[in-house]
């Protein structure tokens, strides 16, 4: 796997656990609303994940090859492709 698509994809992994640790903050803190905003944070964190295994993925790599883009969640709905 080439470096830029692994930086990506750690990347986006990292920021999915960023996203992780302020949802459990927010649960912790269990005031209205922020049980809502951790749910979204926690959808966001699953998206980036896949974001991150779709990249890794031949299908991804293909993608990546032919375009110049990773192959996103909202990519993989245009064109049928998936992880």
């Amino acid at each position: 796997m080439d470096k830029a698509t692994e930086h990506y994809a750690g990347y986006q992994e990292t920021s999915a656990a960023r996203l992780d640790r302020i949802a459990d903050r927010l649960e912790a803190r269990n005031v209205v609303g922020d049980l809502q905003e951790a749910k979204e944070l926690r959808e966001n964190a699953a998206a980036n994940r896949e974001d991150a295994t779709r990249a890794r993925s031949a299908a991804g790599r293909e993608h990546l090859r032919r375009t110049g883009l990773w192959l996103t969640s909202s990519c993989a709905g245009q064109t049928g492709a998936g992880a």
